[in-house]
């Protein structure tokens, strides 16, 4: 899809911020997304929570619960 001003200017304030904390590979937003739900389960958060919290729609859950499942092996 294509980006929207609201992704462009997010993605520089994360760029800006990563800069700043000398951190020097690619954050984006995905990234931030994917690190929160990750570390909210690991943390003994339900996936289903998370997934809400980040505004995910129900209808992406089947979707979400493989992609996360796989990054939080052993913790659902």
């Amino acid at each position: 899809p294509p980006q929207t001003p609201q992704d462009t200017n997010a993605q520089q304030v994360i760029t800006e911020a990563a800069k700043q904390a000398d951190i020097r590979k690619q954050v984006t937003p995905g990234l931030l997304r994917d690190v929160f739900v990750v570390r909210s389960v690991k943390g003994g958060m339900k996936l289903e929570d998370a997934l809400e919290k980040i505004g995910l729609s129900k209808n992406s859950y089947d979707y979400a619960r493989k992609r996360y499942g796989l990054l939080v092996r052993g913790a659902l």
